[in-house]
């Protein structure tokens, strides 16, 4: 695949993503706080466009590290994700009696409870499970595939184009079977980043489970491709089905709301195209992040996964039950948090490779058995799903 057409080439090189008050922030009149928010759609008849271009995410930022003035990470990356800001003096939009709880956004009302976790594991266990350096560190080497592969086409490569084409792919290591064991480390081949590395990329569709309010019981085999995706003032924002697999390390997710936006500018000097600043947002069911407990437990010395019917599953549970800050249940006039927040960033440059295997199911390293989530002081259980969820 071309990295993109009219002579120029594709390369990714995101970085930090301050919160622009004239630009990604809207103002709330009620408590005067800007909402980091990405821009609204541009208003214009159908640009058109030809521009074919491919980005590979490089490296990850999940907010797990605070910045030179000592504000914390997750407080600055990402975007609101609820329409609230809780420290301009908003209430949350859900109750999580357990601490932290709901009752702290980040500037702009940017919602990261993934990012506070992450960033709370060693000061709470004692040892570092998942990182962003970690991550980083382990793509860099080859020992596991890149996050993500953005495909873009229809794109005018104007400051403004009010539709684009937008998949949301996978790749795979250019070897059967996930990275990430000594085996894999062994044999790892580190990613050029010149534009000619190749990837196979997992099926560009997924089954969509049942959602967390269980209005449905999924099924739905989607594309993985924007529902909406536009360019507004250089930068693109992209929005995609709900339910749609997200996937960081050995971890995968259930997205919803998922948005990614980045800066897409045309670079005269390497005649390339280039997306920075870019983000990654959306929020995910708690039954997805505790059913990773066996994965990240699978990851420290000893690689013995911690299952549910292990001695220390209810205080990793209990913990992490103490995160969720979003509802999946909005209706509802104080409904439980049962919804974690999930920013990231990334950077990179890439050529794409077609899909040669899917990646096998890594998130399920326990027997098949139930699983629980705290719901306040009762224990709901929720059965296992299948692998038709990773796909």
């Amino acid at each position: 695949m071309r990295g993109a057409s009219a002579g120029l080439s594709s390369a990714l090189v995101v970085g930090q993503l301050p919160l622009r008050p004239g630009g990604d922030a809207a103002p709330d009149a009620t408590h005067g706080c800007k909402l980091a928010a990405p821009p609204a759609k541009p208003v214009i008849g159908d640009a058109g466009g030809a521009s074919d271009l491919v980005f590979v995410m490089r490296t990850i930022d999940l907010g797990d590290v605070p910045g030179t003035d000592g504000v914390p990470g997750y407080e600055r990356l990402g975007y609101d994700l609820d329409g609230k800001c809780t420290r301009g003096g908003d209430p949350s939009t859900c109750v999580n009696p357990l601490p932290p709880g709901p009752d702290h956004d980040g500037v702009g009302g940017v919602d990261d409870a993934l990012g506070h976790m992450v960033a709370n594991i060693k000061a709470t266990f004692g040892q570092e499970i998942i990182t962003s350096a970690l991550v980083n560190d382990e793509v860099a080497r080859g020992v596991l595939p890149p996050t993500s592969i953005l495909h873009i086409s229809g794109y005018d490569g104007l400051q403004d184009d009010d539709h684009v084409d937008v998949e949301w792919l996978f790749p795979v290591l250019p070897k059967a079977g996930d990275g990430g064991d000594a085996g894999a480390d062994a044999a790892a081949m580190p990613p050029a980043w010149d534009g000619n590395d190749v990837w196979p990329i997992q099926p560009p569709t997924f089954m969509a489970p049942a959602p967390p309010d269980a209005t449905d019981a999924g099924g739905t085999v989607i594309a993985r491709a924007a529902t909406e995706a536009y360019v507004s003032h250089y930068r693109l924002v992209a929005k995609f089905p709900d339910g749609i697999t997200y996937r960081f390390w050995h971890l995968s997710v259930s997205f919803y709301g998922a948005v990614i936006a980045a800066d897409i500018i045309p670079n005269a000097a390497t005649n390339q195209f280039e997306l920075r600043k870019g983000v990654v947002t959306g929020k995910v069911p708690m039954r997805d992040v505790t059913a990773l407990i066996p994965v990240m437990t699978s990851k420290l010395p000893g690689g013995a996964p911690l299952c549910t019917d292990g001695a220390l599953y209810p205080t990793i549970r209990d913990w992490m039950c103490g995160f969720p800050d979003l509802t999946s249940k909005e209706a509802d006039p104080r409904p439980h948090c049962d919804m974690l927040s999930v920013p990231g960033e990334d950077r990179s440059r890439c050529r794409r490779a077609p899909s040669r295997h899917a990646l096998s199911e890594r998130n399920r390293p326990c027997r098949p058995r139930v699983r629980f989530r705290r719901r306040g002081r009762r224990a709901l259980i929720l059965r296992n799903r299948g692998p038709a969820q990773i796909n």
